[in-house]
């Protein structure tokens, strides 16, 4: 099964757009907003109209790394290199779509019925997308598929499952008793003058199904208040190599990982050391800091560990420290304990910017990315959360700048942990 987010997928069409955007920016603005997936679907287009309108929206697609499906056109399918084609009944027979689109492509397959459904996964169908769920400007009542219906199929199939029709905020809530694996919308996105907002709000009502089984933390900024620790830390370094950062450089170094700020500083001081050799020297610098500071928890830390220890939650840590550096924090702090894994990027040879740590978290912790919420408090280092699947939490700090490329990508923010969204939204299982 090919390693695919289903959980927001956006079906465009270009007549129900609001007059204030156009199919690119209607994109852009549902991926920013947390579309994991979109389907360019236009009915009314020429071959050539679809292909030049394929060509820019598989730019957007590949600018965030979202998987770009089109509708029905194989040929154009082909044509840009897309991820995937989405077939209706009446389309090309799924084998021999398979054939023309090859194994590592994505084909989904329109289902009403669970006997419909079952045939596309012997078929070789990647995921089915059913329904209609709802009426819609194109679909009578007579047409609809029952919730009853939806869990079956989600119940019998190994594929991933999505709804699709007349899906919205008020008709989401419905489809949690089937538990399917995302939801296809086109108008409650299309029509909406503000795409990021409607979007995230709508992505949000889905994953409130999804019980949050797993917490991950980050540690610096997040759960430990050490930021004025860092900046010793960078002052040493300098004292240290004898170099001195700008007021402007200081503030974009606290926006990089430990590999850029090495390969930046060694580029411009003209230093005569490695990258190695340099997160080797950071490494010391920080491990005295640690352990002569006094480190305090940011405020509702301890009490939110020990109510998730209570409800039986899952918990991890996702870090750019190694080992010796969060041990010394953890252990001072006495919330070591409380953790299931403790998951390093430098020790693992992972990017915290990537998914991969987290689906490694997610896997050792056994529990689906759509049950884990991530907290953190640089959102440039997020993104590989979002790509996983997660949810996520930013935890502010007046340290970053976030990139307001990213911004959109924040389900939930808080000052600290006493905030009492995380008991009543975040964390509580909505009924």
């Amino acid at each position: 099964m090919k390693n695919i987010d289903y959980t927001m997928y956006y079906v465009t069409d270009e007549d129900l757009l609001s007059s204030n955007h156009t199919l690119e920016t209607s994109v852009q603005d549902a991926i920013l907003g947390g579309c994991t997936m979109i389907q360019l679907r236009e009915k009314h287009s020429s071959t050539l109209d679809f292909y030049n309108k394929a060509i820019k929206i598989k730019a957007i697609c590949d600018k965030y790394n979202i998987p770009l499906i089109i509708n029905d056109r194989i040929d154009v399918a082909l044509a840009i290199n897309a991820d995937g084609v989405h077939l209706g009944q009446d389309d090309m027979p799924l084998d021999i779509a398979r054939k023309i689109m090859g194994d590592g492509k994505i084909i989904g397959i329109s289902t009403a019925t669970l006997d419909e459904a079952l045939i596309a996964q012997q078929g070789g169908a990647d995921y089915v997308g059913v329904g209609a769920m709802y009426s819609t400007n194109t679909k009578t009542d007579a047409n609809l598929t029952t919730i009853n219906e939806l869990t079956k199929i989600k119940n019998n199939l190994k594929i991933p499952v999505v709804a699709i029709g007349g899906i919205n905020l008020d008709t989401i809530p419905a489809l949690k008793p089937a538990q399917i694996d995302g939801v296809a919308i086109v108008s409650a996105i299309s029509m909406q003058e503000d795409t990021v907002s409607a979007t995230r709000k709508l992505k949000n009502t889905f994953l409130k199904q999804y019980q949050t089984k797993g917490v991950i933390f980050d540690i610096d900024g997040t759960l430990l208040e050490t930021m004025n620790i860092w900046d010793n830390v960078l002052l040493n370094l300098m004292n240290t190599l004898n170099i001195s950062y700008t007021e402007d450089e200081i503030q974009k170094i606290w926006n990089m990982g430990f590999a850029e700020l090495a390969q930046f500083s060694i580029k411009k001081f003209k230093l005569d050391m490695s990258v190695k050799e340099f997160w080797q020297l950071i490494k010391k610098l920080s491990v005295e800091e640690y352990k002569n500071s006094k480190i305090h928890l940011k405020k509702g830390a301890k009490k939110l560990l020990e109510y998730l220890k209570e409800k039986g939650v899952k918990l991890a840590i996702a870090t750019a420290l190694c080992k010796e550096q969060y041990e010394i924090v953890l252990t001072k702090t006495g919330i070591i304990d409380y953790f299931d894994i403790i998951a390093s990027s430098v020790d693992l040879k992972m990017e915290k910017s990537d998914r991969q740590i987290f689906d490694y978290i997610a896997k050792n912790l056994q529990v689906p990315n759509k049950n884990l919420i991530f907290f953190e408090d640089d959102i440039n280092s997020s993104t590989g959360a979002k790509l996983a699947g997660l949810k996520l939490c930013i935890v502010s700090n007046k340290k970053y700048n976030g990139n307001s490329k990213f911004d959109a990508l924040i389900d939930y923010k808080i000052d600290d942990f006493e905030n009492k969204l995380i008991y009543d939204e975040i964390i509580v299982e909505k009924n």
